[in-house]
């Protein structure tokens, strides 16, 4: 059985090209009599659900944080497409905790820069966070710290938002232009 990537149809929704290409696919399967069965967890293109994640997520603007992130001496020095890229990796981030809110979904190095950037503005993270889960949405940045045990569940819930991540967009969860030896490892935090 082949498994496929179908994106979700964005367009109908009336997100631009650049919003689509964050909106995230959902993995299909063919069965031995031709047709399709989702074999994710994700919701159907064009339901309820997935137009409000359309709406809440990828409808979010960034573009502030982006400009903090830009800046060499207030920020990261990132480039334009550097924070772009960080930008679609932190919304799917937040589709996985929204998804999964009984989970410990972990960031990567570049994704935590970015939702500590986004943090950082309290007002409106406080306003996203209402608007996206419906509550505000605690980072806890000690996570992995205390011990083995604890670093043991980091590197666990670690492996577990990969497999999600890998499972709801079909690529490995890391930094899109190939940076990753260093940036895309576990952040002792959730």
């Amino acid at each position: 059985m082949a498994i496929a990537e179908q994106p979700y149809q964005a367009e109908n929704l009336g997100a631009s090209r650049s919003l689509a290409a964050q909106i995230p696919t959902r993995k299909v399967q063919s069965t031995p009599d031709g047709k399709d069965e989702q074999v994710s967890g994700m919701c159907e293109p064009g339901t309820a659900a997935q137009e409000k994640f359309s709406r809440e997520i990828v409808g979010l603007d960034f573009t502030m944080v982006k400009r903090k992130l830009q800046d060499a001496e207030e920020g990261q020095g990132w480039t334009t497409r550097t924070c772009d890229e960080v930008e679609a990796e932190y919304k799917r981030f937040l589709f996985l905790k929204q998804q999964y809110p009984a989970r410990e979904i972990v960031p990567n190095r570049m994704v935590d820069v970015f939702w500590h950037q986004h943090i950082l503005d309290t007002e409106k993270y406080a306003r996203d966070c209402s608007k996206v889960f419906g509550f505000f949405l605690h980072h806890y940045p000690y996570f992995g710290m205390l011990g083995e045990d604890d670093r043991r569940n980091l590197d666990t819930a670690f492996a577990e938002t990969e497999r999600l991540y890998r499972e709801h967009f079909g690529e490995d969860y890391g930094f899109a232009t190939g940076r990753c030896r260093t940036q895309c490892k576990p952040v002792k935090c959730k």
